[in-house]
Parts: C-alpha cells; structure tokens; sequence
C-alpha cells in the first residue's frame, strides 16, 4: 500500500488507536464503511486499556480474520488461524514483546516515535500474509 506513513498519521490524527488503524487502512482498501466495527476496535487501545498485548498485533489478527468468511455449518471461520499464528510469532520475533508496556513504556512515553512504524511494518506483514495464501487485501 503506497502512502502508508501518511494514512497511519490520518489515522492518528481522526483519533483513531493502532487496532482501529490497523482495521481502517484494510476497510478503507476494501471500500468498507462501518463505524461499529471501528468503534468496538477502540476498546484493544494501549493494550486493551492496561498495556498488555499490543492493539497492532490484536488489531492485525482481526484484520487477518476480516477476510475469511465463515463456511456453512462452521464455528469459527479456521482459514484464518494458521496466518494469525505465523503474524503473532513474526510480531514477537521482530519486536521482542507483545506487551504495549514493553514496547512503548509503562506509561507509553515510546509511543509517538515507536508505534507508527510498528503499524507500518504490521499491516505490511498482514498483507504479505493475505497475499502468500492468494487473498487480495483490496476485496
């Protein structure tokens, strides 16, 4: 996605949190509108409130999840589960942590300077891995 610096500072900028830009930048490639689903993402900010499991990693796996469809007679839409897993194990292995307050401080002093470039590299990853199983991130 071209520009994605800049669509990560709109985001910011509308008050949006990392898993509400995270969803935003795919439902704005898909043509999405829907305030409830972004509205609901906001309660992932700063680690669901309490710094613990970053919301652009949990931001990212809803995303992941967005485009499988649930088949008929299924629980839980499965197709998702093995690119989640490979995008969780890829985010700690590049970051260190999953934790908001390992990766920005206790009380998010990092996160300005630190959290546009985690989104950055997430949502590429997220498309790097829609992409290896066929799955175009604009539809």
């Amino acid at each position: 996605m071209t520009g994605l610096p800049e669509k990560i500072i709109e985001g910011l900028q509308l008050g949006y949190h990392c898993a509400q830009i995270m969803m935003w930048m795919s439902m704005e490639m898909r043509d999405i509108k829907n305030p409830f689903i972004l509205r609901s993402l906001g309660a992932l900010q700063a680690g669901m409130s309490c710094r613990r499991v970053c919301g652009t990693l949990t931001g990212g796996v809803c995303v992941l999840s967005s485009y499988f469809n649930r088949q008929p007679g299924e629980r839980e839409p499965a197709g998702y589960q093995e690119p989640a897993r490979e995008f969780v194990a890829w985010f700690e292995e590049t970051n260190g942590s999953l934790d908001c307050r390992e990766l920005i401080g206790a009380e998010g002093q990092r996160m300005l300077q630190y959290c546009p470039g985690l989104m950055e590299r997430s949502f590429e990853k997220v498309l790097a891995l829609l992409e290896a199983r066929g799955i175009d991130p604009t539809q």
